[in-house]
């Protein structure tokens, strides 16, 4: 059950402390993306990912002043497959669906960070279908 919304963190690190804290739902380690001034590290390890967070923990503790980011990327594949008159296993089926609740608000994050004035494409077809336009764009 995913009861938190969020995708993403960000801290000020001191330069002394290594443990951060992830505080929304996380299916996967590898779905956990860091970066230290927009710079991807891999020198951490990540807990047992749970749907209240994880705890992020370091080699070596992060720069003091820099920003540290850490966000939650959620793969976008589909891995569950029910086989017809086989026992149906809750846990799998809920997984399945937190999945796509964290999917769906990955998605909803990255369309409402929109700037202004990134570009809202609309398409339009021609009545007879030969070719597309752009009918408005912001």
């Amino acid at each position: 059950m995913i009861s938190t919304l969020g995708r993403e963190v960000s801290y000020s690190p001191n330069g002394t402390d290594t443990v951060f804290t992830f505080p929304h739902a996380l299916i996967n380690a590898s779905d956990l993306v860091v970066t230290e001034d927009g710079v991807v590290v891999v020198a951490y390890t990540v807990s047992e990912p749970s749907d209240t967070g994880v705890t992020v923990t370091f080699t070596d503790p992060p720069t003091a002043s820099s920003v540290l980011l850490l966000k939650r990327t959620t793969p976008t594949n589909q891995l569950v497959d029910y086989v017809a008159n086989e026992s149906f296993n809750a846990d799998t089926h809920e997984n399945a669906l937190d999945k796509l609740t964290l999917i769906i608000q990955e998605l909803g994050d990255d369309y409402l960070n929109f700037s202004s004035n990134s570009p809202l494409i609309y398409w339009e077809e021609s009545s007879d279908r030969s070719s597309l336009g752009i009918i408005s764009a912001r």
